[in-house]
């Protein structure tokens, strides 16, 4: 057959079925080649190799950080909030106070922690031996291994105590390596 031929029957059988079922037929014919266009597309933007950290971590490993234990004698330091020589704390940080502990950046010295509560404010009143204002660091010396809060500790080593930097450590051995996160 000729190709005007072919035409013309097609342009016969349009006639005769109506011009709006071929619009019809058209319109899904035409969404139909355009959805599986699209998914096409789809499956071969999908089999791209995208490089991002996970893929790395998991086909050669992640980087590991480690510090190195090293046993020392330093301070770990509290914040204190001190308004005319007194400071106010939570039942939670009294622990982290005792008399005679030294106040960072002055001469002053923690003078009595109370053991009550004030009754007015529901904390506990800790007193300096100067009249300080403004926020300042009660230090706590400790002797031991002084490791960032984002080490992950062994199973054998255990906390001593810690403040907002860093933690003291009991457990580990001179020189062993510390996974940091």
């Amino acid at each position: 057959m000729k190709k005007s031929m072919v035409w013309r029957k097609l342009i016969a059988e349009i006639r005769k079925c109506g011009i709006k079922r071929f619009v019809v037929l058209s319109v899904i014919i035409m969404t139909s080649l355009a959805f599986a266009y699209r998914i096409r597309q789809i499956r071969q933007e999908s089999n791209h190799v995208v490089n991002n950290i996970v893929r790395i971590h998991r086909e050669m490993g992640a980087p590991e950080e480690y510090v190195i234990a090293e046993k020392t004698n330093d301070f770990l330091r509290e914040p204190i909030f001190i308004e005319n020589g007194r400071a106010l704390v939570s039942r939670g940080r009294v622990r982290l106070f005792a008399a005679g502990q030294r106040i960072s950046g002055t001469d002053a010295r923690i003078t009595s922690v109370s053991s009550n509560l004030d009754l007015h404010t529901g904390m506990f009143v800790v007193r300096v031996s100067k009249r300080l204002n403004g926020q300042f660091f009660a230090e706590r010396r400790f002797d031991g291994f002084f490791l960032p809060l984002e080490a992950i500790l062994p199973d054998h080593a255990r906390v001593i105590s810690r403040d907002v930097e860093r933690q003291v450590v009991a457990g580990l051995r001179e020189g062993e390596r510390v996974v940091l996160r």
